[in-house]
């Protein structure tokens, strides 16, 4: 398998040198419709048409925030379920920050 680091921004890829790195918008992200076995977000923008596309039956989203409901770009784990009817969710506390690991049904 393979780790590839995306972000529309150059300067933060450049933060990831030696990785596989792909500058581009989350709202059209370049991989083919069910291909990609996980999607993790720290603090991200989501956009789950996308993440509906690209994910395969059976993969997984991650995804985390730094502090919890006070983080700035915030979706807490009821929305990402509720924005991915059909997937089964679990969410943790994790320092002061949370995350929520979402399966894709087969």
């Amino acid at each position: 398998w393979s780790r590839i680091s995306c972000d529309i921004s150059e300067a933060m890829l450049a933060r990831h040198p030696g990785e596989r790195l792909v500058c581009c918008d989350v709202r059209r992200l370049p991989f083919r419709d069910a291909s990609v076995a996980v999607v993790a977000g720290l603090n991200a923008v989501p956009h789950f048409g996308e993440f509906s596309r690209v994910i395969q039956p059976g993969g997984h989203l991650l995804w985390a925030t730094s502090f919890g409901p006070r983080t700035p770009m915030y979706v807490s784990p009821e929305d990402l379920e509720r924005q991915l009817p059909g997937w089964t969710a679990t969410a943790r506390l994790a320092g002061a920050g949370e995350w929520t690991l979402l399966e894709r049904n087969r």
